[in-house]
């Protein structure tokens, strides 16, 4: 019955720590859609409708059109045309306080947009690095992940690039890209994991460290209360 009791009382003081994701930075385009731009090869400076962090394309060409057609089931997405190997989505946002990432987006291209795509990621935007294989778009918009949790280097940083980077020129169709080809993404959200707040080892944390003496106690206390009985 002790034990019992002691149990129950470990079990009220351990501090229970949420292991629920919770939304960083989102994109939908819908908040706050940017205006359709003619003859760019940047569209930057995106605000994020959940949290914070800006969103951007960058294409080779200056004739690239930026647009924000129907997304996926949902009014706006993000589009452009004149893709080019090397061209990119890129999202910036702060994972300060955050560990075990993870990545969801939606991405579709034309049957004459970019077929394959990299995942790349940065922590100071100069170096990037791919993270997994070459992924292939069909012209239907296609759910998509990244679990980032084995990225230690990512977690609780003022600043995380993501780009989505265009890997060939050869269209879902299977011929060259065409200029007139578009891709779309919609729905980008990074999410993390809260990282908890250190305790001081006093007070309650004191008491915690202490309980394994004190079952120890009463348990001896416990048998040898048994081996009086039966004296």
């Amino acid at each position: 019955m002790k034990i019992r009791i002691l149990a129950g009382i470990v079990s009220s003081l351990v501090i229970n720590v949420s292991t629920h994701a919770t939304v960083i930075s989102q994109w939908t385009f819908e908040t706050s859609p940017p205006a359709d731009l003619s003859n760019a090869a940047t569209l930057s400076n995106l605000d994020a409708d959940t949290g914070s962090g800006k969103a951007a394309g960058v294409h080779a060409s200056a004739a690239t059109d930026w647009t924000t057609p129907a997304g996926n089931g949902s009014a706006n997405s993000l589009s452009a045309n004149n893709w080019a190997q090397n061209d990119y989505w890129q999202f910036q946002f702060a994972t300060t306080g955050f560990d075990s990432l993870q990545v969801s987006w939606d991405q579709r291209s034309s049957s004459s947009g970019p077929r394959d795509f990299g995942f790349f990621y940065s922590a100071d935007g100069a170096t990037f690095t791919q993270f997994g294989a070459t992924f292939t778009l069909g012209t239907a918009f296609a759910s998509l992940t990244k679990d980032l949790s084995a990225l230690l280097s990512l977690n609780n940083e003022p600043s995380v690039f993501i780009r989505l980077v265009a890997m060939s020129d050869t269209s879902v169709g299977g011929a060259t890209i065409g200029t007139s080809g578009t891709s779309a993404i919609d729905n980008f959200i990074m999410s993390g994991t809260e990282i908890p707040a250190s305790v001081p080892e006093t007070g309650a944390t004191s008491l915690l460290l202490a309980l394994p003496l004190l079952g120890f106690w009463v348990a001896r206390q416990s048998a040898t209360s048994k081996l009086g009985v039966r004296r």
